[in-house]
């Protein structure tokens, strides 16, 4: 088991040797034994091109290219894209 760090903002530090990278997304489950925390699927490079997550200052940003899609549908298909990925059987 690799222990997990939250700081006192509620953000929480991975262990480098996990291999997750800065921008993962993750879907977090309480269940009866714990917190089950899913690393969700890479963004489709069909729909965002070739770009990465960065570091800029204290943020972190996309360097990529931006997709000619409608700010709110591009919202509604990544929540539709998680939501269809958390419900697949494992």
């Amino acid at each position: 088991m690799a222990p997990l760090i939250m700081d006192d903002r509620r953000r929480i530090t991975f262990p480098e040797s996990l291999g997750f990278s800065p921008g993962d997304s993750f879907a977090v489950e309480k269940t009866e034994g714990g917190v089950l925390i899913k690393r969700l699927a890479s963004p489709d490079p069909e729909h965002f091109g070739k770009g990465s997550v960065v570091r800029k200052g204290r943020i972190l940003v996309w360097d990529g290219p931006i997709p000619d899609i409608d700010a709110v549908e591009a919202v509604n298909q990544a929540r539709e894209d998680r939501i269809r990925h958390m419900m697949e059987p494992e």
